[in-house]
């Protein structure tokens, strides 16, 4: 008997092939045809899923977004403390392949913002949100005595959001730029920058001499 296909699980598989379509041509040069070809059905068949290019590209925006949220979740694991902000951070300098192609991805999408501004709004609700999540894990590290007194968590938030995706665009567009031992250098810094003396000596770490000042 002939499998039942699942909409979302297919809709799901064509943003997967704009992704490699992306990675492949470029955005500027991503098409309905060369989707297709990537996804190995017919256009016919894309149109069934979706009205058009746009709505086809928006949702492969969304799935891209939802993707690099639910890495954190993976990566974060049984950590604690500051441990969950090395592994986030981390996670950029050694993505697996897929994590890398999503950031391709989204970085190719920043194109598009000026001309399309449905995107334009949904990448700025998704930033509010990836900013929120992160600013209740840095509150949450606040209220456990992890991050040094006086910071704030929001402004922490958009400092981490700034390395974080620095990290994650040279990595996906110019991987040999900052070598392993460098990038954690660079955490490592960032960490001593934020962290209390107490979480700094569980870790193993030196306070930065402009933190301790």
């Amino acid at each position: 008997m002939p499998r039942k296909v699942d909409w979302d699980e297919r809709r799901a598989a064509l943003a997967e092939a704009v992704w490699r379509t992306i990675q492949r041509h470029g955005i500027a040069h991503t098409s309905i045809r060369n989707i297709a070809e990537e996804s190995g059905w017919t256009r016919g068949v894309l149109q069934l899923y979706f009205r058009d290019k746009d709505e086809l590209m928006l949702f492969a925006f969304e799935l891209a977004s939802d993707h690099a949220l639910e890495v954190n979740g993976r990566v974060v694991g049984d950590a604690t403390g500051l441990e969950v902000v090395r592994r986030m951070l981390m996670s950029f300098v050694r993505p697996d392949e897929e994590q890398r192609l999503v950031t391709i991805v989204l970085t190719a999408f920043v194109a598009r913002i000026p001309t399309h501004p449905e995107l334009a709004e949904e990448f700025r609700q998704r930033w509010i949100k990836w900013l929120r999540v992160t600013e209740d894990i840095f509150s949450g590290l606040a209220a456990a005595g992890a991050l040094r007194a006086g910071l704030d968590p929001g402004l922490t938030a958009i400092e981490y959001f700034s390395l974080a995706a620095g990290l994650s665009q040279v990595e996906a567009i110019v991987p040999d730029l900052c070598e392993l031992q460098q990038c954690e250098r660079l955490v490592d810094d960032y960490l001593r920058k934020i962290g209390s003396p107490a979480e700094l000596e569980r870790l193993g770490l030196e306070p930065l001499e402009s933190a301790a000042g």
